[in-house]
């Protein structure tokens, strides 16, 4: 045999026997429990917290050396409480043999069972588990001397071991962070690695099941990354995916589906961690009417104080698709862009140089802060120029086309904002509309559910939306009616409009107060010049009875009649200045329903006027000539001018009844009635004229027709009224003179 060959013989010879020594003599020299001093201080050094081994240390020989510790536990920092931060059923860990022959260690892998981790941050941001990422100190204690440059963390040591992989299996992880208000379960908690050694990356890999205490959500939560040891104790994470299904997460969402890739440079010692190509994407399920299922997609970079747990993420991107009952099937999509900062041990949240592009164009710019506790959101928002119209085409909304085509094509907002209390507030708020600029402010209490506001706008022109303004509400029947307040609103407010024009007229100075608890709105009063006058009216919805109560006073000074009948029924008989008071009131939904219990009484006088298309004066006079055989007078016009017209107007049964109306001039006295079917829209008047008064300028004697009147009348639709036809004078009871002289 070569005597090399031979050597190389003996020399394994040897080492097997020396092994096979070991085997026998290791178990009889060493028990195993004299181990529990070296490891109990190897952890000391190593965490500076107490490991307990409540149960037995073993030994195992083949097919490696294996050390088992039973029934152990480590302290917790007395800060945190007095339960230990971890516990476990047992620890085994092996060396093989072979590299042991050549003098290096190598271990085999470490399995940990039955592991109960508790994770716990302070209100402060201190938690208990920070330090343990750090470098060691002597004595195992942490924070008592100054460490020297760049110590290996604990984390570091492990990955600078050679390790054949770490398993945790049947594990539960609490996680109190007081901070962020968190109070989370995993159970099971599972964690795998690879093989570990020096400079190696190394692949990591965990799942669980999860319980949020606070919400009731639960779910599932995988993840994967590949940790690779760095210069000066970093420790970089590379290609880290998170997988995570979650129901319940509040009362609004009910279901969540979130992926994350990133990478990730852990420094212990800097308390440091830097994210890079971070990608979030996430999918929430909701039943509310304005969220069918949310879509995020998060773009950028992060860098975390692991000490305070600050965060900064420059110039974040968000890409947002929110699809709801409401909006086009396909969605919405709206891209946000802001430099991100969060404070937890503040509970402040910090979006600067905001900047949203939303559908149709829109651009928001602005800055928002948002504190937790207590919590308050606040910040301010500017909307450049906008197609207003388009936008709302956009989200889904039917818009028909107005009178004017270019009609909100150019529209912008500025606004500040709060979140307080339970109160959202809008200190500031402008908003321009073409031509019309709106200023105000407005509050609006969640607990108390509760309106504030005051609005002022310098100009609108209402006629430029319609059609878009025509129509009325629907009803719960489907029949048209009138939009009442919500039961439980309770509402405080002021609008002032320096000029407002409507489909049904002009409006100056409107100012408008509105009230509204318990079921009972009030405007007292909204007054505002039109027609040359000023109207003041005060409006009582009560909606505490089985339908609502609507009660109506309204005074009117000044007016000119004409222009407001032209308006309102697109008749314009009568012309003058006047005024009314009106006290009504009806009940229900429905216009058909509220114009038949409609129910009150309007009083009406009109000064120095004219009624078009009657010359009341004029009939009567040649009624007269015709009477006593005279050349009948030449017509005027076609109108009768009055110095006084008054009328008393009562409603009821769905009817308004004209009982007491007269009407006054030089030659002129004429009373009459009438009613108006308020639901099918139909009039019907008589008019006697005074023939003495008529005839009084044209004849001597006139005393002998006292008492003659001509008769009036007047029957047919709003719509299709065409003009009062006159009577005939009955002469019978007055003997016809001959030759009767006229004054001429």
């Amino acid at each position: 045999m070569n005597p090399t060959l031979k050597r190389v013989f003996r020399v394994t010879a040897g080492l097997a026997g020396l092994v096979m020594i070991l085997l026998v003599a290791v178990p009889v020299l060493v028990h195993p429990n004299q181990l529990r001093a070296p490891i109990g201080a190897l952890v000391k050094n190593a965490t500076g917290r107490t490991l307990t081994i409540h149960g037995e240390v073993g030994l195992a020989f083949f097919p490696s050396l294996e050390l088992i510790l039973r029934d152990l536990s480590l302290e917790e920092d007395p800060a945190f409480g007095v339960e230990p931060m971890a516990e476990a059923r047992s620890l085994a860990m092996g060396v093989k043999f072979m590299p042991l022959l050549s003098g290096r260690v190598e271990m085999d892998r470490a399995e940990l069972t039955g592991l109960r981790l508790r994770l716990s941050t302070l209100a402060d941001g201190r938690s208990n588990w920070s330090a343990l990422l750090a470098s060691p100190h002597p004595g195992g204690k942490t924070g008592d001397t100054e460490p020297a440059a760049h110590p290996a963390s604990l984390l570091d040591r492990l990955l600078g071991m050679s390790i054949g992989g770490i398993e945790i299996a049947q594990a539960t992880l609490f996680w109190h962070d007081r901070q962020a208000g968190l109070d989370l379960k995993l159970e099971p908690w599972a964690f795998k690695t690879g093989p570990i050694h020096p400079g190696r990356p190394v692949t990591v890999t965990g799942s669980s099941r999860f319980l949020e205490a606070g919400h009731g959500s639960n779910g599932r939560l995988e993840m994967k990354a590949q940790l690779r040891p760095l210069s000066q104790g970093r420790i970089g994470i590379e290609g880290l995916t998170l997988q995570l299904a979650s129901g319940v997460v509040n009362g609004m969402v009910k279901e969540v589906k979130a992926g994350l890739q990133a990478e990730l440079i852990l420094d212990p010692q800097a308390r440091q961690a830097v994210w890079s190509r971070v990608e979030l994407n996430a999918n929430l399920w909701s039943d509310a009417e304005w969220m069918r299922e949310l879509t995020l997609g998060f773009q950028g970079g992060m860098e975390m104080d692991l000490s305070s747990g600050r965060l900064a993420a420059p110039q974040a991107r968000l890409n947002l698709l929110l699809k709801a009952n409401s909006l086009p099937p396909a969605g919405v999509r709206a891209l946000v862009r802001a430099d991100l900062s969060a404070d937890p041990s503040r509970h402040v949240l910090d979006l600067d140089n905001l900047e949203i592009e939303g559908p149709a164009g829109l651009k928001v710019n602005g800055d928002m802060r948002a504190a937790a506790r207590p919590l308050l959101i606040e910040g301010s928002l500017e909307a450049r120029r906008f197609d207003f119209r388009a936008l709302l085409i956009a989200l889904g909304r039917t818009i028909p086309a107005p009178a004017d085509g270019k009609v909100c094509a150019g529209a912008e907002a500025e606004m500040a904002f709060e979140i307080k209390d339970g109160t959202w507030r809008i200190p500031r708020l402008e908003v321009g509309v073409d031509d019309s600029h709106l200023t105000g402010s407005a509050a609006w209490s969640v607990d108390e559910t509760r309106l504030r506001f005051d609005g002022r706008v310098d100009s609108l022109d209402l006629t430029r939306f319609v059609p878009l303004l025509s129509g009325g509400v629907k009803a719960e029947s489907g029949a048209e009616g009138w939009p009442m307040p919500a039961r439980d609103w309770r509402v405080e407010g002021r609008f002032l409009a320096g000029r407002l024009i409507t489909p049904k007229g002009e409006l100056t100075d409107l100012d408008l107060l509105l009230a509204a608890s318990d079921g009972v709105m009030r405007i007292d009063p909204v007054t505002f010049g039109a027609h040359e006058g000023r109207m003041r009216t005060v409006v009582e919805i009560d909606q505490r009875g089985e339908e609502p109560v609507i009660r109506i006073e309204q005074q009117a000074e000044g007016i000119r009649v004409g222009p407001l009948l032209k308006e309102g029924f697109g008749w314009s008989g009568i012309d003058g200045k006047g005024g009314w008071r009106a006290r009504l009131a009806t009940r229900g939904r429905e216009r058909p329903a509220m114009w038949r219990a409609l129910e009150g009484e309007i009083g009406l006088e009109v000064a120095e006027g004219v009624v078009t298309g009657l010359d009341l004066v004029g009939k009567a006079r040649q009624a007269h000539a015709q009477f006593i055989r005279q050349r009948a007078p030449a017509s005027g016009a076609d109108e009768t001018a009055f110095s006084g017209l008054d009328a008393t107007v009562r409603l009821g049964d769905g009817k308004a009844r004209i009982t007491d109306l007269k009407v006054t001039g030089p030659d002129l006295l004429a009373t009459g009635s009438g009613e108006v079917d308020c639901a099918k829209r139909q009039v019907e008047a008589a008019l006697n004229v005074d023939v003495t008064t008529a005839v009084r300028g044209v004849a001597i004697d006139v005393e002998r027709y006292q008492g003659l009147t001509q008769p009036w009348t007047l029957r047919g639709p709003f719509d299709a009224i065409k003009r009062f036809e006159p009577g005939t004078v009955d002469f019978s009871r007055v003997s016809p003179p001959t030759g009767t002289p006229t004054k001429e």
